[in-house]
């Protein structure tokens, strides 16, 4: 006879209602399968999709449309709402930065662009990061971390 498990299921209709339902132990290892393989499908789409955006970023390098790749990325990231350099609230001046620098061999990729403050977006420039965070004596770790 198969082991019965419960599992408390939290139902919103206007109040918070909970019920009880008791699954037989292997529908329970099913679905944790299910979902299992589900992450690694996931997984692989988001490996395949920035294999796409670096050929994407590399093949607008050449074509020397960089800039223009990078006003379409811009609307794929994320836009956090304090600044990851200084941690400043991100209101109406927020701008799209290159991690690394176009000039310097960046890429217009989602994991080279972050939304910054304007403040910080003119301080840094072309500077890479690394320079950005010694010449105005940030804290890297907080960065990073933000990053």
């Amino acid at each position: 006879m198969a082991t019965k498990s419960e599992l408390n299921i939290k139902i919103k209709l206007g109040e918070v209602a909970y019920c009880t339902e008791t699954y037989n132990t292997h529908t329970i290892t099913l679905l944790q399968n299910q979902i299992q393989r589900y992450q690694t499908f996931l997984q692989k789409k988001v490996k395949i999709q920035e294999k796409l955006d670096l050929a994407k970023g590399l093949a607008a390098t050449v074509t020397k449309k960089s800039r223009d790749l990078a006003d379409e990325v811009k609307y794929k990231i994320h836009k956090n709402e304090y600044c990851p350099y200084c941690g400043e609230k991100l209101l109406g001046n927020s701008h799209a930065d290159h991690i690394y620098p176009i000039s310097k061999g960046g890429l217009s990729v989602p994991k080279n662009m972050v939304y910054v403050c304007g403040t910080c977006n003119i301080r840094k420039g072309s500077m890479t990061l690394i320079s950005f965070i010694k010449k105005y004596n940030l804290d890297r770790d907080f960065i990073e971390n933000n990053l």
